[in-house]
């Protein structure tokens, strides 16, 4: 199974939500600070959430805002792609 987390990026918050293969959402909601700290909140989040699945993450394509959780995912092995911001709604 493939579960999609989809990242809206904000400057101060992430806010994340996943949806299966047929777009149905989840789990619950989260909502991190966009520091190291969160960045590790939201991947022990989906770990936890979704250990028997293969997690992507959509990351909202606003680099000045996103680069950093970006950096954080793929340093930890994540499958990050990245959306535009019009995709998001």
């Amino acid at each position: 199974m493939v579960v999609m987390v989809g990242v809206d990026v904000h400057k101060d918050t992430h806010c994340a939500v996943a949806v299966d293969e047929a777009g149905r959402q989840v789990g619950e909601a989260v909502t991190v600070r966009a520091t190291d700290a969160g960045h590790r909140r939201l991947l022990v989040w989906a770990d936890r959430s979704f250990a028997d699945a293969r997690v992507v993450f959509a990351v909202e394509d606003c680099r000045h805002v996103s680069g950093r959780l970006e950096r954080a995912l793929l340093t930890a092995g994540c499958t990050v792609v990245r959306v535009p911001p019009k995709l998001m709604a």
